[in-house]
């Protein structure tokens, strides 16, 4: 059911700014590169710190796709060991509702 409401909240996203992506493109596509360094870390505050993280990696790489929103989940749930997955999910879809629902960040 999250996964659901997170695909519709980018789905709406994409499609009010969609004229605005579109307009910056030559042919249509577009090809993005985004590079994690994992660090070995200890957190007092878990979810901070993954919060700080994902707005960080999604904003300055402007992404707002879902197939690369997906990949930048997926990056962190196989950077991080499976204690930490409940904590990734529930940040991500935090961050995502922020973003893309509230447009907080904007």
């Amino acid at each position: 059911m999250v996964q659901e409401r997170l695909d519709q909240m980018i789905r709406e996203r994409l499609s009010r700014h969609e004229i605005r992506k579109q307009k910056g493109r030559i042919d249509g596509s577009s090809t993005n590169c985004i590079i994690m360094v994992a660090m070995d870390k200890y957190s007092y505050n878990p979810s901070e710190d993954f919060k700080a993280s994902m707005l960080e990696v999604i904003t300055a790489n402007r992404i707002n796709g879902i197939k690369e929103l997906r990949c930048v989940l997926n990056c962190y749930l196989s950077m991080n060991s499976v204690e930490y997955r409940p904590i990734i999910l529930q940040v991500f879809h935090k961050v995502c509702a922020e973003l893309f629902l509230y447009g907080k960040y904007n």
